[in-house]
């Protein structure tokens, strides 16, 4: 599961709406929908999103793109 749809699941879990989230946060609902429906973003604001639901983003696994450099 890639972050965005991790961040829906973490939001919908806690009963909070895009619009609560957007409140708290200081971002607009608009940002929310667009980053839960795989928009780019800015990963401060991710961090920002997930502190305020209780979450730190170290603590969030993340996919790597398919086709994606591991490194290797």
């Amino acid at each position: 599961m890639n972050i965005t749809k991790q961040l829906k699941a973490i939001r919908a879990m806690a009963g909070i709406t895009q619009k609560e989230l957007a409140a708290r946060a200081d971002v607009t609902q608009k940002q929310i929908s667009f980053i839960e429906g795989g928009k780019d973003c800015c990963i401060s604001t991710i961090r920002r999103l997930l502190n305020e639901m209780g979450y730190d983003i170290v603590a969030v696994p993340i996919e790597q793109k398919e086709g994606g450099n591991s490194g290797e």
